[in-house]
């Protein structure tokens, strides 16, 4: 207070000192005067000392610093988020890459059971003498098994996106807001995800109807008919059902039905998988690019190279996924298709299967009809 009371005294003097002589006039009363402003002067002085007011300086420094440290934890909030989530993206893909990598071993070292599997199930369906071939009940074991996990591992690859999906939407928006172009890009890769696993379940469902042995079912389906005499229907509406089961099992299950299916079914999976592969890929590179862009310029260097490591490893993984998806589904679509081939079948027309003429059918088709108004 001292020194603000000799300031207050200085300035006092250093006025008068300035003023013209003749101020105050002839008036004794402007001693008075001065005295009362000094009294105020050296009043506010002690008032504002009263105040206990910290040093201005000290003051600008203390905020810079609260500011620094405020600016560090957010950036450390802001760069821990993102690279946690990146991380999880990328755990995500890692079990689906492990689980890849075991199909396409599993795929290349059964490649020739698949074959001679696919084979077997085709050339008993129908009745087929391969030459030089015999069948193998293993094989057949075989291709049911690869076939079967194809679609498994098709299945968890949609799981996977779902779950990345889920990921980035439980991100605070604050943080980071998926934006539309990743978005679209996750919403192709799961649409061409879900064509690719209908392909291969179709691939799926052929071979498991060769394998349940179409001709035994045709076997059943003749010796039920032949006993429409002996009251195996209770009416009629049965013995018309039974003749539409039996002419939709004919022309629909004859060996060229079933091989052009089949061979229609493995191009299209081909091609559904070379769409998929890009539409994966094409996810995870815009979601690396999205990320990056939004932390451009707001975080830290250090952050910043955490949270881009991240995202970049989710998007080598999701290369390797894919890349290991190409190969082993284009090996097991090769396999079957020269299982396919070697049968024999693709040219056989549009004959019915052996055992069943035109003119059977049409006989029974009459039979069965007369049965239904008697």
């Amino acid at each position: 207070m001292g020194i603000r009371l000799l300031a207050c005294l200085a300035s006092t003097v250093a006025a008068r000192a300035a003023a013209p002589l003749d101020t105050c006039g002839a008036s004794l009363d402007c001693g008075a005067e001065e005295a009362v402003l000094l009294q105020h002067q050296v009043r506010d002085a002690k008032a504002v000392d009263a105040l206990d007011l910290p040093d201005l300086d000290k003051l600008v420094k203390s905020i810079s610093g609260t500011v620094d440290a405020a600016t560090a934890k957010a950036d450390a909030f802001f760069g821990d988020t993102l690279t946690l989530a990146g991380d999880t993206v990328n755990g995500t893909l890692g079990k689906l890459q492990t689980v890849m990598d075991k199909y396409a071993t599993m795929v290349n070292t059964t490649a020739g059971s698949v074959k001679d599997g696919v084979t077997a199930l085709l050339a008993e369906a129908f009745n087929v003498e391969v030459p030089g071939f015999k069948a193998s009940k293993e094989d057949k074991d075989n291709v049911l098994a690869v076939v079967g996990r194809a679609d498994d591992i098709v299945r968890a690859s949609l799981a996977s996106l779902t779950g990345v999906s889920k990921t980035l939407d439980a991100i605070p928006a604050q943080v980071f807001s998926v934006s539309d172009r990743v978005n679209a890009s996750f919403q192709l890769a799961l649409a061409q995800c879900r064509e690719f696993s209908e392909s291969v379940q179709e691939v799926r469902r052929i071979l498991e109807d060769a394998a349940s042995n179409f001709t035994q079912k045709q076997a059943s389906l003749m010796q039920k008919s032949s006993q429409l005499g002996g009251g195996l229907f209770a009416d009629s509406s049965e013995v018309v059902f039974m003749h539409a089961a039996l002419v939709q099992t004919v022309a629909l299950d004859t060996p060229s039905a079933a091989v052009s299916s089949l061979t229609r079914t493995l191009a299209t999976s081909q091609d559904l998988l070379s769409s998929f592969s890009s539409a994966f890929d094409g996810a995870f590179g815009s979601l690396s690019d999205s990320v990056g862009d939004a932390i451009n310029g707001k975080l830290g260097a250090e952050s910043s190279a955490k949270v881009s490591a991240a995202f970049n490893a989710a998007k080598t993984t999701a290369e390797g996924i894919t890349g290991r998806a190409n190969v082993a589904f284009s090996e097991l679509h090769s396999s079957i298709s020269e299982g396919v081939a070697r049968v024999g079948l693709q040219n056989a027309g549009n004959g019915l299967a052996p055992g069943i003429g035109l003119l059977g059918v049409a006989m029974l088709a009459v039979r069965l009809l007369l049965a239904s108004v008697a």
